[in-house]
């Protein structure tokens, strides 16, 4: 019976910890986002500011995916200065040129790449540590 009550105590104790724990993520990522906001830090790159006696490093960015079968499809369209997959052993999407791609690639290259490579953003990532 004491081993039964204390298998619940314990349940019940760590359920109200994880409720705890997404709650204070999600409170945790809103202030990412405010502090990001606040630092008028763009949507990708990383910078670490300076405020008073805190030192913020603030990460943004994007993560990519490929649709292979789309891109099978529609890669011969896409000139290979255009063309931001590296096919040496793997599928690959080199970051560099795709974001220029998106600067000199013609309506119909834009159109494809779009097609066939997704862009989400990643999770914001920001650290504050004292000590300037």
């Amino acid at each position: 019976m004491l081993r039964e009550n204390d298998i619940k105590e314990t349940a019940q104790t760590l359920e109200t910890i994880a409720y705890q724990v997404a709650e204070l993520l999600r409170i945790k990522e809103e202030l990412e986002k405010r502090m990001a906001a606040l630092l008028e830090h763009g949507d990708e790159g990383q910078r670490t500011y300076i405020q008073d006696k805190w030192k913020i490093t603030v990460k943004t960015g994007y993560n990519y995916t490929l649709d292979k079968e789309k891109y099978e499809m529609l890669s011969r369209h896409l000139s290979s200065s255009i063309d931001p997959i590296n096919r040496v052993t793997k599928y690959e999407i080199n970051k560099k040129i795709l974001r220029e791609s998106y600067q000199y690639a013609s309506d119909k290259e834009r159109e494809i790449l779009a097609e066939i490579i997704t862009k989400k953003p990643a999770k914001l990532n920001v650290s504050i540590t004292a000590g300037v």
